[in-house]
């Protein structure tokens, strides 16, 4: 098993505190985790050129720190995201990563429910859990980010948990609350 961790909020508290225990918390388990830091990483946008689907299977064709994060991405088993929350939606650094992860996919469809889908490339089916940062309290918010999160995790095949730290619980225990995550429960 080995984890992936993206860090949408940088080295700023509480963001590298979070990922730093997340670090502790899958070392704990003897899960070695890849991290990165997308906040100080060149990412440029998707262009939605469908490449990686059609002319370069499996690979974009930018040249960019994306390069270096795809191949752990598509083998991890274990996904974190740590995000601000703005809107009930994911940070701008983050959001770039996910709309840059396609090349995991296949550009083929697959029915989940009653829904379509890509299935994935490498077949892994990863465990996601995304920790998003509010300010103070936003029930609309949480519920947006909530239900973005579990809706992106049918994309990835992953069974998904979201975690919401509000200002100043990030020192808190919250450690706990991933645990469903590795028993391969979805919240």
């Amino acid at each position: 098993m080995n984890a992936l961790i993206l860090n949408g909020g940088g080295a700023a508290k509480p963001y590298r505190d979070i990922a730093d225990r997340a670090e502790a918390w899958l070392a704990v388990r003897k899960i070695p985790a890849a991290y990165f830091d997308l906040t100080g990483m060149e990412i440029k946008p998707c262009r939605g050129c469908f490449a990686c689907w059609t002319k370069t299977p499996g690979l974009c064709f930018q040249q960019d720190a994306m390069g270096s994060i795809l191949p752990h991405l598509a083998k991890a088993d274990v996904i974190l995201w740590i995000t601000p929350i703005a809107y009930g939606g994911y940070g701008f650094h983050l959001k770039k990563a996910l709309d840059r992860s396609i090349p995991v996919l296949l550009p083929f469809f697959v029915k989940i429910g009653a829904e379509v889908h890509h299935p994935m490339r490498y077949g892994t089916e990863a465990r996601l859990a995304a920790i998003g940062i509010l300010p103070a309290a936003d029930a609309e918010s949480e519920r947006i980010f909530g239900e973005l999160v579990r809706r992106n995790s049918i994309n990835m095949h992953a069974r998904a948990l979201s975690l919401v730290l509000h200002a100043g619980e990030e020192n808190a225990s919250w450690e706990g609350r991933l645990e469903p995550l590795l028993a391969g429960k979805e919240n």
